[in-house]
Protein backbone atom coordinates (compact mmCIF):
# COMPACT_ATOMS: atom_id res chain seq x y z
CA UNK A 1 0.00 0.00 0.00
CA UNK A 2 1.52 3.28 -1.37
CA UNK A 3 1.17 6.02 1.26
CA UNK A 4 2.23 9.97 -0.14
CA UNK A 5 4.39 11.62 1.84
CA UNK A 6 6.43 15.08 2.85
CA UNK A 7 9.98 14.86 3.91
CA UNK A 8 10.25 17.96 6.53
CA UNK A 9 14.34 17.61 6.90
CA UNK A 10 17.04 15.37 6.05
CA UNK A 11 20.75 15.18 7.72
CA UNK A 12 23.55 14.42 5.67
CA UNK A 13 27.10 14.57 6.24
CA UNK A 14 30.32 15.04 4.13
CA UNK A 15 34.04 14.81 4.67
CA UNK A 16 36.20 17.00 2.97
CA UNK A 17 39.39 15.39 3.49
CA UNK A 18 41.32 18.42 4.55
CA UNK A 19 41.97 21.37 7.14
CA UNK A 20 39.98 24.14 7.28
CA UNK A 21 40.78 27.62 9.27
CA UNK A 22 37.43 28.50 10.97
CA UNK A 23 39.04 32.26 11.76
CA UNK A 24 39.84 33.03 8.23
CA UNK A 25 36.28 31.31 7.30
CA UNK A 26 34.16 33.62 9.75
CA UNK A 27 35.83 36.65 8.48
CA UNK A 28 35.68 36.55 4.98
CA UNK A 29 33.04 34.58 4.23
CA UNK A 30 29.18 35.99 4.70
CA UNK A 31 26.62 34.28 7.01
CA UNK A 32 28.99 32.67 9.00
CA UNK A 33 28.95 32.22 12.73
CA UNK A 34 32.09 30.98 14.91
CA UNK A 35 32.02 31.16 18.97
CA UNK A 36 34.88 28.68 19.80
CA UNK A 37 33.86 28.90 23.81
CA UNK A 38 30.56 27.88 23.30
CA UNK A 39 30.69 25.65 20.10
CA UNK A 40 33.72 24.43 18.08
CA UNK A 41 32.07 23.93 14.86
CA UNK A 42 31.35 26.85 12.83
CA UNK A 43 27.85 27.38 11.10
CA UNK A 44 27.16 28.77 7.51
CA UNK A 45 23.39 29.53 6.76
CA UNK A 46 22.84 29.40 2.77
CA UNK A 47 19.37 31.11 1.56
CA UNK A 48 19.10 28.70 -1.96
CA UNK A 49 18.93 25.91 -1.38
CA UNK A 50 17.79 27.15 2.07
CA UNK A 51 20.18 25.00 4.61
CA UNK A 52 22.60 25.24 7.61
CA UNK A 53 25.95 23.40 7.87
CA UNK A 54 28.28 22.91 10.38
CA UNK A 55 31.96 23.30 9.72
CA UNK A 56 34.70 21.54 11.58
CA UNK A 57 38.37 21.85 11.76
CA UNK A 58 38.72 18.32 10.21
CA UNK A 59 37.13 18.87 7.31
CA UNK A 60 33.84 17.38 8.09
CA UNK A 61 30.37 18.50 7.49
CA UNK A 62 26.52 18.54 8.36
CA UNK A 63 24.06 19.43 6.21
CA UNK A 64 20.43 19.88 7.99
CA UNK A 65 17.44 21.42 6.60
CA UNK A 66 16.96 20.10 2.73
CA UNK A 67 13.98 18.72 1.89
CA UNK A 68 15.82 16.12 -0.88
CA UNK A 69 19.07 14.42 -1.67
CA UNK A 70 19.61 16.94 -4.41
CA UNK A 71 19.27 19.93 -2.34
CA UNK A 72 22.16 17.87 -0.33
CA UNK A 73 24.30 17.77 -2.99
CA UNK A 74 24.42 21.70 -4.26
CA UNK A 75 24.79 23.18 -0.30
CA UNK A 76 27.47 21.05 -0.08
CA UNK A 77 29.25 22.24 -3.19
CA UNK A 78 28.25 25.71 -2.54
CA UNK A 79 30.15 25.65 0.39
CA UNK A 80 32.72 23.60 -0.85
CA UNK A 81 33.55 26.76 -3.14
CA UNK A 82 33.02 29.54 -0.67
CA UNK A 83 35.75 27.98 1.81
CA UNK A 84 38.12 26.34 -0.56
CA UNK A 85 41.00 29.71 -0.29
CA UNK A 86 40.43 28.58 3.47
CA UNK A 87 41.92 25.76 3.57
CA UNK A 88 44.96 24.89 4.56
CA UNK A 89 47.37 23.09 2.19
CA UNK A 90 46.51 22.47 -1.76
CA UNK A 91 43.21 20.76 -2.85
CA UNK A 92 42.26 19.85 -5.85
CA UNK A 93 38.85 21.25 -7.12
CA UNK A 94 36.18 18.43 -6.63
CA UNK A 95 33.14 19.09 -8.82
CA UNK A 96 30.70 16.75 -6.87
CA UNK A 97 31.47 15.94 -2.90
CA UNK A 98 30.32 12.39 -2.21
CA UNK A 99 27.62 12.89 1.09
CA UNK A 100 26.05 10.51 3.22
CA UNK A 101 22.11 10.62 4.91
CA UNK A 102 22.02 9.93 7.91
CA UNK A 103 18.46 10.94 8.72
CA UNK A 104 15.46 11.84 7.48
CA UNK A 105 12.43 13.51 8.64
CA UNK A 106 8.73 12.83 6.45
CA UNK A 107 5.39 13.45 7.74
CA UNK A 108 2.07 11.91 6.15
CA UNK A 109 -1.59 11.93 7.01
CA UNK A 110 -4.27 9.07 6.67
CA UNK A 111 -7.17 11.04 6.99
CA UNK A 112 -8.64 8.82 9.28
CA UNK A 113 -9.35 8.55 13.25
CA UNK A 114 -6.72 6.56 14.87
CA UNK A 115 -7.85 3.76 17.99
CA UNK A 116 -4.56 5.14 19.70
CA UNK A 117 -5.33 2.60 22.60
CA UNK A 118 -6.32 -0.41 20.50
CA UNK A 119 -2.91 -0.06 18.73
CA UNK A 120 -0.99 0.04 21.79
CA UNK A 121 -3.11 -3.31 22.85
CA UNK A 122 -2.33 -5.34 20.11
CA UNK A 123 0.64 -4.07 18.14
CA UNK A 124 4.02 -5.00 19.35
CA UNK A 125 7.01 -2.39 20.45
CA UNK A 126 4.26 0.22 20.58
CA UNK A 127 4.52 2.60 23.49
CA UNK A 128 1.45 4.87 24.54
CA UNK A 129 1.27 7.28 27.64
CA UNK A 130 -1.02 9.99 26.69
CA UNK A 131 -0.65 11.84 30.54
CA UNK A 132 3.53 12.37 28.65
CA UNK A 133 2.56 12.26 24.96
CA UNK A 134 -0.69 12.87 23.12
CA UNK A 135 1.14 10.10 20.08
CA UNK A 136 1.61 6.53 20.39
CA UNK A 137 5.30 5.09 19.19
CA UNK A 138 5.68 2.44 16.75
CA UNK A 139 9.24 1.00 15.95
CA UNK A 140 9.77 -1.05 13.61
CA UNK A 141 12.71 -3.82 12.57
CA UNK A 142 12.76 -3.49 9.00
CA UNK A 143 13.32 -0.86 8.07
CA UNK A 144 14.69 0.86 11.27
CA UNK A 145 12.37 3.48 11.57
CA UNK A 146 10.54 5.13 14.55
CA UNK A 147 6.91 5.97 13.80
CA UNK A 148 4.55 8.70 15.64
CA UNK A 149 0.80 8.13 15.38
CA UNK A 150 -1.46 10.45 16.55
CA UNK A 151 -5.34 10.24 17.20
CA UNK A 152 -6.51 12.43 13.67
CA UNK A 153 -4.75 10.10 11.45
CA UNK A 154 -1.13 11.70 11.40
CA UNK A 155 1.95 9.85 11.33
CA UNK A 156 5.80 11.23 11.37
CA UNK A 157 8.79 8.91 10.59
CA UNK A 158 12.07 9.39 11.32
CA UNK A 159 15.45 7.34 11.61
CA UNK A 160 14.94 6.43 7.34
CA UNK A 161 17.91 6.47 5.52
CA UNK A 162 16.50 7.32 1.78
CA UNK A 163 12.87 7.91 0.68
CA UNK A 164 12.74 3.85 -0.39
CA UNK A 165 13.11 3.68 3.56
CA UNK A 166 10.31 5.64 4.11
CA UNK A 167 7.56 4.15 1.73
CA UNK A 168 8.32 0.71 3.00
CA UNK A 169 8.33 2.13 6.74
CA UNK A 170 4.60 3.74 6.49
CA UNK A 171 3.40 0.74 3.96
CA UNK A 172 4.48 -1.87 7.06
CA UNK A 173 2.80 0.62 9.81
CA UNK A 174 -0.36 0.69 8.47
CA UNK A 175 -0.98 -2.70 7.42
CA UNK A 176 -0.16 -3.55 11.54
CA UNK A 177 -2.67 -0.83 12.54
CA UNK A 178 -5.12 -1.35 9.43
CA UNK A 179 -7.92 -3.09 12.30
CA UNK A 180 -7.48 0.36 14.31
CA UNK A 181 -8.46 2.52 11.97
CA UNK A 182 -11.77 4.08 12.23
CA UNK A 183 -13.94 5.76 9.91
CA UNK A 184 -12.74 9.82 8.45
CA UNK A 185 -11.62 12.42 10.89
CA UNK A 186 -13.86 14.60 12.66
CA UNK A 187 -13.73 18.03 11.03
CA UNK A 188 -14.26 20.86 13.40
CA UNK A 189 -18.04 22.15 14.16
CA UNK A 190 -18.39 25.29 12.32
CA UNK A 191 -17.93 28.48 14.75
CA UNK A 192 -21.61 29.80 16.04
CA UNK A 193 -20.04 33.08 17.15
CA UNK A 194 -18.97 36.44 15.36
CA UNK A 195 -15.16 36.35 15.55
CA UNK A 196 -12.87 39.86 15.28
CA UNK A 197 -10.56 39.19 12.90
CA UNK A 198 -7.87 41.65 12.37
CA UNK A 199 -6.09 42.04 9.12
CA UNK A 200 -2.01 42.66 9.99
CA UNK A 201 -2.10 45.60 7.03
CA UNK A 202 -4.71 47.81 7.81
CA UNK A 203 -5.48 46.87 11.57
CA UNK A 204 -9.05 47.05 11.08
CA UNK A 205 -11.32 45.31 12.47
CA UNK A 206 -13.80 42.88 10.32
CA UNK A 207 -16.92 41.05 11.61
CA UNK A 208 -18.05 38.57 9.40
CA UNK A 209 -21.55 37.25 8.51
CA UNK A 210 -21.64 33.63 9.38
CA UNK A 211 -24.54 31.75 8.31
CA UNK A 212 -26.88 29.40 10.65
CA UNK A 213 -28.51 27.00 8.82
CA UNK A 214 -29.03 28.63 5.64
CA UNK A 215 -30.49 31.66 7.05
CA UNK A 216 -28.57 34.86 9.02
CA UNK A 217 -28.25 35.49 12.41
CA UNK A 218 -30.31 38.84 13.24
CA UNK A 219 -27.86 41.63 14.05
CA UNK A 220 -28.53 42.87 17.78
CA UNK A 221 -29.54 46.52 18.38
CA UNK A 222 -26.13 46.99 20.64
CA UNK A 223 -24.54 46.11 17.29
CA UNK A 224 -26.44 48.48 15.02
CA UNK A 225 -25.98 51.18 17.30
CA UNK A 226 -22.33 50.89 17.59
CA UNK A 227 -21.76 50.82 13.87
CA UNK A 228 -23.90 53.77 13.42
CA UNK A 229 -21.57 55.42 16.60
CA UNK A 230 -18.59 54.32 14.40
CA UNK A 231 -19.77 55.89 10.89
CA UNK A 232 -21.40 59.11 12.56
CA UNK A 233 -18.22 60.19 14.61
CA UNK A 234 -19.89 63.77 14.74
CA UNK A 235 -23.48 62.99 16.32
CA UNK A 236 -25.12 64.83 18.98
CA UNK A 237 -23.36 64.18 22.10
CA UNK A 238 -25.51 62.49 24.99
CA UNK A 239 -25.16 64.80 28.03
CA UNK A 240 -23.51 63.48 31.48
CA UNK A 241 -26.07 62.89 34.23
CA UNK A 242 -24.87 65.44 37.14
CA UNK A 243 -24.94 63.72 40.35
CA UNK A 244 -25.35 65.87 43.50
CA UNK A 245 -21.79 65.40 45.77
CA UNK A 246 -22.15 64.84 49.07
CA UNK A 247 -20.75 68.17 51.26
CA UNK A 248 -17.01 67.03 52.29
CA UNK A 249 -16.82 66.73 56.38
CA UNK A 250 -14.14 68.92 57.90
CA UNK A 251 -10.80 67.83 58.53
CA UNK A 252 -11.51 67.48 62.58
CA UNK A 253 -14.92 65.67 61.59
CA UNK A 254 -12.87 63.64 59.38
CA UNK A 255 -10.58 62.57 62.18
CA UNK A 256 -12.95 62.02 65.22
CA UNK A 257 -14.60 59.56 62.94
CA UNK A 258 -11.60 58.03 62.13
CA UNK A 259 -10.69 57.87 65.65
CA UNK A 260 -13.81 55.69 66.28
CA UNK A 261 -13.23 53.40 63.96
CA UNK A 262 -10.06 52.46 64.73
CA UNK A 263 -9.82 49.87 67.33
CA UNK A 264 -7.90 51.23 70.67
CA UNK A 265 -4.25 49.80 70.11
CA UNK A 266 -2.42 50.20 73.76
CA UNK A 267 0.88 51.13 73.34
CA UNK A 268 3.94 49.48 75.15
CA UNK A 269 5.06 50.98 78.62
CA UNK A 270 7.71 52.70 78.22
CA UNK A 271 10.13 53.06 81.23
CA UNK A 272 9.99 56.16 82.81
CA UNK A 273 13.76 57.74 83.11
CA UNK A 274 14.86 59.09 86.57
CA UNK A 275 15.08 62.48 86.91
CA UNK A 276 18.23 64.22 87.39
CA UNK A 277 19.29 66.00 90.90
CA UNK A 278 18.98 69.00 91.81
CA UNK A 279 21.95 70.67 91.34
CA UNK A 280 21.99 72.26 95.20
CA UNK A 281 21.94 68.98 96.49
CA UNK A 282 24.58 67.72 94.44
CA UNK A 283 26.69 70.90 95.48
CA UNK A 284 26.43 69.83 99.70
CA UNK A 285 27.37 66.48 98.81
CA UNK A 286 30.71 67.87 96.83
CA UNK A 287 31.04 70.35 99.53
CA UNK A 288 31.31 68.00 102.30
CA UNK A 289 35.07 66.80 103.24
CA UNK A 290 36.30 64.08 105.46
CA UNK A 291 37.57 65.88 108.82
CA UNK A 292 41.11 66.04 109.65
CA UNK A 293 42.25 65.22 113.35
CA UNK A 294 42.66 68.89 113.39
CA UNK A 295 39.11 69.81 112.92
CA UNK A 296 38.14 66.73 115.43
CA UNK A 297 40.13 68.24 118.51
CA UNK A 298 38.53 71.37 117.68
CA UNK A 299 35.06 70.09 118.03
CA UNK A 300 35.84 68.21 120.88
CA UNK A 301 37.28 71.22 122.85
CA UNK A 302 34.23 73.32 121.80
CA UNK A 303 31.47 70.87 123.15
CA UNK A 304 33.49 69.80 126.12
CA UNK A 305 33.70 74.31 126.78
CA UNK A 306 29.84 74.50 126.25
CA UNK A 307 28.65 71.68 128.35
CA UNK A 308 30.70 72.57 131.35
CA UNK A 309 28.52 76.04 131.62
CA UNK A 310 25.20 74.22 131.69
CA UNK A 311 26.46 71.55 134.46
CA UNK A 312 27.38 74.41 137.05
CA UNK A 313 23.79 76.15 135.85
CA UNK A 314 22.16 73.22 136.90
CA UNK A 315 23.88 72.25 140.27
CA UNK A 316 23.38 75.81 141.39
CA UNK A 317 19.87 75.21 140.51
CA UNK A 318 19.52 72.23 142.63
CA UNK A 319 21.40 74.06 145.70
CA UNK A 320 18.72 76.73 145.55
CA UNK A 321 16.33 74.35 145.63
CA UNK A 322 17.38 72.61 148.77
CA UNK A 323 18.52 75.78 150.23
CA UNK A 324 14.96 77.05 149.68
Amino acid sequence: MEIDFNIVNIVASANLDCELDLYSIAREVDNVEYEPEQFPGAILKLKSPKTSLLLFKNGKLICTGARSEEDVGKAVNRTFEKIKHCVRGKVADKPDIPFEIVNIVAAANLEKELDLYGIAREVDNVEYEPEQFPGAILKLKKPKTSLLLFKNGKLICTGARSEEDVGKALSVAVEAIKDNIKGKAKEKPKEERKLTQVSKTKQEIITPTITFEGKKKPKRKVVAALKEAVAKPKATAVKPVVRAKAPKAKPKAVAAAKTKTKAPTKKPAMKKKAAPRKAKATKKVTAKKTPTKKAVKKKTATSSAKKKPQKKGALSRLLKAVRG
